[in-house]
């Protein structure tokens, strides 16, 4: 039997990565079962890395660290060959909170790998001797886990969610400040709380859909998640229509950590 390659998103990676944390949950023995196969390695495990870059930005901060970002552009020159690099700046963003730290570390120190998600507009995670992210074996596949993720990402924002409510938000404050600008710009004329906690709920909503797509061009096995899309007042790529679209159309599989435990524990 091949190890399950498995996608957990925010919810459900602290309880895999640190489930001593949650002695009184009911579940807990699960948890420890799908850590114990981590461990010995039956289990392969990953996560987005927007779970850092886009949900690692704390919620009330949300709008004005978008506002006030800025995408640079350096040109070089090697020989007749000029190149521009792009970079994307926040100016404003915090060092990640402390416990957002300690649950990346732990994972890390688990042997997970970091998805990437090719997207302007989202940091990204140092890591310069490429040991934590997940490298496609060659050119080839790189390029198949872009398409992929672009793919996947296109077509969800064409159903209205993920990166589609962000967009959606950032071209409702432009058009009432009458500007034409970047999104992420637009995103820092949130002018009051509800639309401040809006524009909190959409990125968040962004990175949900990203680990899906980054997940889907990863190639694995599941999707771990708790989360139902139910806390939202709009459509959600995790809602039920949306998890029975992308099943159907992408052969998306999700799993609770209640479900992946059994399955283990059949195993």
């Amino acid at each position: 039997m091949s190890a399950l390659r498995v996608t957990f998103d925010t919810n459900t990676l602290e309880k895999v990565t640190r489930p001593e944390r949650y002695p009184k949950d009911p579940n807990r023995d699960l948890f420890d079962k799908v850590n114990a196969w981590i461990i010995e390695q039956k289990l392969l495990g990953f996560f987005s890395a927007s779970v850092a870059t886009l949900e690692g930005i704390q919620k009330s901060d949300r709008s004005e660290v978008y506002g006030s970002s800025v995408l640079t552009s350096k040109k070089e020159r090697f020989g007749d060959v000029t190149t521009i690099n792009l970079k994307f700046e926040m100016p404003k963003a915090k060092s990640l909170h402390r416990e957002q730290v300690a649950r990346l570390e732990a994972a890390l120190a688990l042997g997970l790998k970091i998805l990437r998600c090719p997207r302007i507009g989202m940091r990204n995670i140092e890591d310069i001797e490429d040991k934590f992210h997940f490298i496609p074996k060659d050119s080839a596949a790189l390029a198949e886990y872009l398409s992929r993720f672009a793919i996947i990402g296109h077509a969800l924002e064409q159903r209205g969610v993920g990166f589609a409510l962000v967009k959606k938000l950032a071209d409702m404050f432009a058009l009432r400040a009458k500007v034409l600008e970047p999104f992420y710009v637009s995103l820092g004329r949130a002018k009051d709380i509800h639309e401040r906690n809006e524009v909190s709920r959409a990125i968040a909503e962004w990175s949900d859909a990203d680990s899906i797509s980054a997940h889907y061009a990863a190639g694995n096995d599941f999707f771990c998640t708790g989360d139902f899309g139910k806390s939202s007042n709009t459509r959600s790529v995790l809602d039920a229509d949306n998890r029975f679209w992308l099943s159907d159309n992408f052969g998306v599989k999700f799993a609770t950590i209640s479900q992946l435990g059994q399955m283990l524990v059949q195993a």
